[in-house]
């Protein structure tokens, strides 16, 4: 029987941030008051993280895992379709 996974206690959670801070950070790059390793630190963001993003100006945060199949306006509308509310 397979053995299904627990994450270690104390274990840091992954991917905290959020897009409003990334926003931020992109801000203050933009403005050069502070370093890419700065804006890290403060926000919370992976430095490694921050320059990919930025080099793209990508703020939208995806999920962890298996993306899914459906976007959310069409599960709604699914749902209303199929009628489970």
């Amino acid at each position: 029987m397979p053995h299904k996974y627990v994450r270690k206690a104390g274990a840091r959670p992954r991917g905290t941030w959020t897009e409003d801070a990334l926003i931020d950070a992109f801000e203050q790059l933009r403005q050069n008051k502070y370093g890419i390793n700065e804006v890290s630190r403060r926000y919370g963001i992976p430095a490694r993280t921050l320059r990919r993003r930025f080099a793209k100006q990508d703020t939208k945060k995806i999920t962890l895992g298996k993306h899914p199949v459906l976007d959310f306006e069409n599960e709604k509308r699914l749902e209303r379709l199929l009628g489970f509310l």
